[in-house]
């Protein structure tokens, strides 16, 4: 922890990573550890800008970030490790949406999408059958 505190712009903001810079300079860190959600991606961007001045940021490499982040592609690498998926389609527009919709068994989506991507997952115990999972979650009641 930096004391006093620093007022840094939004991490969306061009400025934000040179602020951060700036900051572990005049005060000498070895780590950084973003608070937000997010600062995680931005940060994993500039991990060797920060190396170069001897300090340590807490997230992930950009790529595994950039997967996480997007569900289709998560759902995409999920399933290259055979583990059991649902169905899915990815959306990029409303028809795209409504097609997706139909080939997995769900009705069409009812509200505007406003520009965003929509991942539609159907799960029926037949997907799975003789699949064998390589992990184990908990179910909780």
């Amino acid at each position: 922890m930096v004391e006093p505190p620093y007022l840094v712009p939004d991490a969306e903001n061009t400025g934000y990573t040179e602020v951060l810079l700036d900051i572990c300079v005049k005060e000498a860190t070895k780590i950084v550890v973003p608070q937000t959600t997010r600062e995680v991606e931005v940060l994993s961007r500039a991990k060797s800008s920060f190396a170069a001045l001897g300090n340590s940021v807490m997230v992930s490499d950009e790529h595994p970030i950039e997967v996480a982040n997007d569900n289709c592609r998560l759902l995409d690498f999920c399933k290259s490790l055979d583990i059991p998926m649902p169905a899915y389609r990815m959306g990029r527009s409303r028809e795209e949406s409504v097609e997706a919709a139909r080939h997995t068994g769900h009705p069409p989506p009812r509200s505007s999408l406003q520009g965003l991507p929509l991942v539609i997952a159907l799960a029926h115990s037949s997907q799975l059958e003789g699949r064998k999972p390589r992990f184990h979650a908990p179910r909780y009641r």
